[in-house]
């Protein structure tokens, strides 16, 4: 990551599986999220495998541990699962790290990020998560999951949480990310 990107999303790190316009996996995400197809992770753990096997760059040590972003009380309740956590928990299969989803919790119930634009998204989602034991994040390196990465608003308030917390790094994995691929750059990578 850039420097002004790394200051703007409070991020070490990012990787992305894919960018957000590949049609299979936005429509694989929509039914994972709103139609509660959750296992749809056995096709995502088949492209996690791909990744990891040919991206170097991205490696874990012994104070690494995956942290799904949270949801809030109300809408696990409503959806049954955490998206976040079921690719977190891939990943761990995977990777051979701890996976903790009790390090980082949504304390506030946002609206849906979906329709809103970046500003809107940030003023939605500021101050909703906190570290409820900084003990047990002090000096790790933290790797956050996510489905989608959009505008960076809900992996920012993340990473500030656990920043404050006294963790030692901040990195980010999703699915997909949103504007990975410029149009008006023959669909080259940004």
């Amino acid at each position: 990551m850039c420097l002004p990107c790394q200051n703007e999303s409070q991020l070490d790190s990012l990787f992305a599986l894919t960018a957000y316009q590949n049609p299979l996996l936005k429509n694989m995400l929509h039914n994972l999220k709103y139609n509660f197809a959750s296992n749809i992770t056995d096709a995502f753990a088949l492209l996690l495998n791909l990744f990891f096997d040919e991206q170097k760059t991205f490696t874990v040590n012994k104070n690494c541990i995956l942290v799904p972003i949270p949801l809030h009380k109300k809408r696990f309740a409503e959806r049954g699962f955490n998206q976040s956590k079921l690719i977190g928990d891939r990943i761990s299969q995977i990777l051979q790290v701890q996976t903790n989803s009790e390090l980082l919790v949504r304390v506030r119930n946002t609206k849906s990020q979906m329709t809103l634009n970046k500003k809107e998204r940030l003023l939605n989602i500021k101050n909703s998560f906190v570290c409820p034991d900084p003990n047990q994040v002090k000096n790790k390196d933290i790797i956050l999951v996510d489905d989608v990465l959009t505008t960076g608003a809900t992996i920012k308030e993340a990473s500030l949480a656990l920043k404050k917390a006294g963790c030692r790094s901040v990195s980010a994995f999703v699915l997909a990310k949103e504007g990975l691929i410029n149009p008006n750059n023959n669909g080259r990578i940004n």
